[in-house]
């Protein structure tokens, strides 16, 4: 996806989701436990991606990431060669499955909609409330162009905590945040 850097628009929060592992390849739960690494087309999405929104990196003041390598990799190959502050945030962490982590999609269906709770994990009430404390941290620690690399989970909590028309994001999709919204949100 192509982002449009808006001239004058200083305070701006990009999201991308990191690129595609081998477990969202093969339907398979990928939770907050699973530190599993980009695969081939996820590095090249990666890529195409920092190809593609060249002006919009340029651009960037500031970039958090999830600490897990599947979004660390992501931000490192979509920065290439430009020298941006890049700060850990750990509670941009997925979604903490318990014992859903690994098991297929068919397993454990959507694991956004409904009411089940993952046993031995973080209830959908508490991954909602952290990711959003995530995000407000990540906004408040930086007034200018800040891209925030992390996961669909962290995403969907956003975007369905807003009624966002975009409620799920493909690997290396972005979307563009409204601070003023996330501003007043609840954790």
């Amino acid at each position: 996806m192509f982002l449009r850097v808006k001239p004058g628009i200083r305070r701006v929060l990009y999201f991308i989701r990191h690129g595609q592992t081998d477990a969202n390849l093969n339907r398979i739960n990928a939770g907050g436990e699973s530190d599993i690494p980009l695969n081939s087309n996820g590095i090249a999405q990666a890529r195409a991606f920092s190809a593609a929104n060249q002006a919009m990196i340029e651009s960037l003041d500031a970039v958090f990431v999830s600490p897990m390598i599947r979004a660390r990799q992501t931000a490192e190959l979509v920065l290439g060669n430009y020298d941006k502050p890049v700060t850990i945030i750990e509670n941009l962490r997925e979604w903490m499955l318990g014992g859903w982590s690994n098991l297929s999609y068919d397993e454990t269906q959507d694991l956004f909609t409904g009411q089940r709770q993952p046993p031995g994990g973080e209830t959908r009430e508490q991954f909602q409330a952290r990711s959003i404390r995530a995000l407000q941290d990540a906004s408040g620690r930086h007034p200018g162009r800040v891209l925030v690399v992390a996961h669909g989970g962290v995403w969907h909590s956003y975007a369905s905590r807003i009624a966002h028309p975009v409620i799920h994001i493909d690997n290396c999709g972005s979307e563009e945040i409204c601070r003023k919204t996330l501003e007043r949100l609840s954790a």
